[in-house]
């Protein structure tokens, strides 16, 4: 927790915005995980697929070797002995091609352990050291077994339409097998000659069989595929196999006709054919629906992947966008806030470049520093203005002062100081009341503002007596400018009283006199104008080569009415 709260904002941004992309990065891996599984797992069942076409292709060359050794062991018959012969050759060149054929290695494993056992058990048929029983046996043992490889294919992740396509596929093929054991039992008994129990046992047994596997092929074949049976298999010659077959299996029907073993083999081989016909017309189907079910899930993981990378490059971009802005945001603020507390500068404002939540931050804050150099401002004024007259005050005057010694010092342009002192003040607030008094303050006030140029800083300096300050270097010239003062005030109106009158020091700063001496020396020529009768300006005596004494005196008195 202590470290997580001594994390600095810019940091958790950053770690944000990485767990941000990460997640998202993520989630979009995962989802392309399982698509891609999907795909690979769609590739896997067509693998099996194929390798299904090759075992039942098998099954079916496998089946008629086994029908025709029965009708070999049964007796010696010129026609089944090349028909064997031709069949085995078959068989061979099947795999022999099977060895360049892309199949699974455990499939692979297991036809090559056939291929091994079969010419070992063929010579051992050939040499009659086998029965009918152990004939059936063996081919029956390894026809199952890899008819059992082709139930592999009933993987849950099939659509519903193609599993049951798989199961009627398998159903078609245990069919095609019971009946190939009927064909060779059937053959068994037209080579012979003779009805034996147990092969009637057999042939009724398979018969069953083979009846409930078609029934379940029609079961579960779809629909659309459901009039092919009777359209590739149910012909004439089908129809004649299963009748011979059920006239076998008939009470009393057990008396063997005189039917060619060529014609039975023949016409059963037929059937068989027709089914592996249609089994391999299904398998054909299966493989083009998980064909364009693959090159469909191909396509829409390729569009996953450009959509996962656009949204991850976005993420990524908005994420980065974000971020900087964030940083860049707080760092202006924290830059501006220092700089503004270290100058104390409250007219700074921050900048507002995007409309956006931290620009709605910055006016706020603006606004907060609006109305603090307002306040401040505000507080400046109250702190350096007379209230009464609205003038600087002394305080205010004294750093003006200042500032006009340090121009003086650096241009020298000159200063001087008017001082101005309201002739019988203290009677008027005696005689008419401290408000006529104010009165009075405020007008002579207002008299000094209108009568100064912009250059020059007025004040009040304290009580009934007031300040000028003017950047001059003439003495005549502010001489001037206090008399012209002297009878501006002399005209002002100030009801009730008839006449105010003012008295006024001009001092003239001397090299780099300093303002206190310059004031002192103002103050002198103020005091001789007082005592010399008031109403009238007097300047402060410099060098006794530059001292100008006025032109004229003015011997009127302040009168109060």
């Amino acid at each position: 927790m202590i470290g997580i709260e001594m994390m600095s904002v810019r940091l958790s941004t950053i770690l944000l915005a990485v767990l941000l992309v990460l997640s998202v990065a993520m989630v979009l891996f995962q989802e392309w995980q399982g698509r891609n599984a999907a795909v690979v797992e769609s590739r896997q069942q067509l693998a099996l697929l194929s390798d299904a076409r090759i075992l039942s292709h098998t099954v079916h060359l496998l089946q008629k070797e086994r029908g025709l050794t029965a009708g070999q062991l049964a007796g010696d018959n010129v026609g089944i002995a090349a028909m064997l012969k031709k069949q085995r050759e078959g068989i061979d060149q099947h795999f022999a091609r099977m060895q360049q054929a892309e199949i699974s290695i455990a499939r692979s494993n297991q036809l090559a352990a056939l291929r091994k056992e079969l010419p070992i058990f063929r010579a051992k048929v050939d040499a009659r050291e086998v029965d009918w029983p152990q004939v059936r046996a063996f081919y029956t043992r390894w026809i199952t077994s890899l008819l059992d490889e082709t139930a592999l294919l009933r993987i849950d992740s099939l659509s519903h339409e193609v599993s049951n396509t798989v199961r009627a596929v398998h159903d078609l093929a245990v069919s095609r097998e019971k009946l190939g054991l009927i064909r060779a039992g059937v053959n068994r008994i037209y080579s012979r000659q003779a009805v034996d129990s147990a092969d009637l046992i057999a042939v009724a047994s398979n018969f069953g069989a083979l009846n409930e596997h078609l029934h379940a092929f029609r079961r579960d074949i779809n629909p659309q595929n459901a009039h092919l049976f009777a359209e590739r298999v149910e012909n004439e010659t089908y129809k004649q196999v299963i009748a011979q077959i059920e006239h076998l299996l008939k009470p009393g029907g057990g008396r063997v006709e005189q039917t060619s073993t060529v014609l039975w083999w023949g016409q059963a081989s037929l059937a068989i054919d027709a089914m592996k016909g249609l089994e391999t017309e299904l398998l054909d189907q299966l493989q083009a629906e998980l064909e364009q079910d693959i090159a469909k899930q191909w396509r829409l993981l390729r569009m996953f992947i450009m959509l996962a990378v656009g949204l991850l490059v976005a993420a990524i971009g908005l994420t980065v966008h974000t971020v900087v802005r964030v940083l860049r945001a707080l760092s202006v603020l924290i830059q501006s806030l220092n700089r503004i507390m270290q100058t104390e500068n409250f007219g700074v404002r921050l900048p507002l470049t995007k409309s956006d939540e931290f620009d709605r931050i910055n006016l706020s804050i603006n606004a907060l520093l609006s109305y603090t150099e307002k306040i401040l401002q505000q507080k400046e004024t109250l702190a350096n203005t007379d209230l009464l007259t609205g003038l600087p005050n002394r305080s205010a005057v004294g750093e003006m002062a200042t500032k006009e010694i340090m121009r003086d010092d650096r241009y020298g342009e000159g200063c001087a100081v008017i001082f101005c002192d309201i002739d019988h003040f203290k009677q008027v607030n005696d005689r008419y009341g401290h408000d006529v008094g104010d009165d009075v303050l405020k007008r002579f006030g207002a008299l000094l503002l209108e009568s100064v140029r912009g250059t020059d800083t007025p004040g009040r300096w304290g009580g009934e007596e007031f300040l000028i300050i003017v950047p001059s270097k003439s003495v005549e010239e502010m001489r001037r400018f206090a008399e012209k003062l002297r009878q501006r005030v002399a005209e002002m109106q100030a009801p009730p009283i008839k006449q105010v009158t003012a008295s006024f020091g001009v001092a003239l700063r001397q090299g780099k006199e300093p303002f206190d001496s310059l004031c002192q020396r103002a103050d002198e020529a103020l005091y001789e104008a007082k005592t010399s009768g008031r109403n009238r300006v007097c300047v402060a005596k410099t060098d006794p080569a530059d001292l100008k004494m006025p032109a004229e005196a003015n011997d009127d008195s302040s009168q109060v009415a």
